[in-house]
């Protein structure tokens, strides 16, 4: 949930959103920068109006269990349509894979100990 009581969805492909979908379950007004390429353009349930805030940003009056879903027109096909929303999980990069409570390689016993304290170390 983001502030304000809103889900938010998304799509990111070759470093460019796709589109965002954002569902009010407050009713709060809700100001997004979409960070989407060409004119924003919206999509629900009933026409919603786009009010231009600066720096990308915008103001949309959402009401309480209302959806809307934001696309820059280059994403959009030849007639402005809305894009298909999918959300699927993204591949992880073994360079920024670090389990919790796991050693990377590289990483043995010698660069553990000085975290371990000497005060109620078991292994001593």
């Amino acid at each position: 949930l983001a502030e304000g009581a809103f889900e938010v969805s998304g799509r990111r492909a070759h470093g460019v959103n796709q589109w965002v979908l954002v569902k009010s379950l407050a009713g709060s007004p809700l100001r997004i920068m979409p960070n989407l390429p060409g004119a924003v353009l919206a999509h629900g349930a009933r026409a919603f109006n786009l009010k231009p805030d600066g720096n990308g940003a915008y103001l949309i009056d959402l009401k309480r269990g209302e959806a809307v879903l934001l696309y820059g027109r280059g994403v959009a096909g030849t007639r402005n349509e809305p894009p298909q929303t999918c959300v699927a999980p993204v591949p992880s990069e073994r360079q920024y894979e670090n389990y919790y409570g796991s050693i990377k390689d590289g990483m043995g016993a010698q660069a553990l100990l000085p975290l371990v304290g000497t005060g109620n170390n078991p292994q001593k």
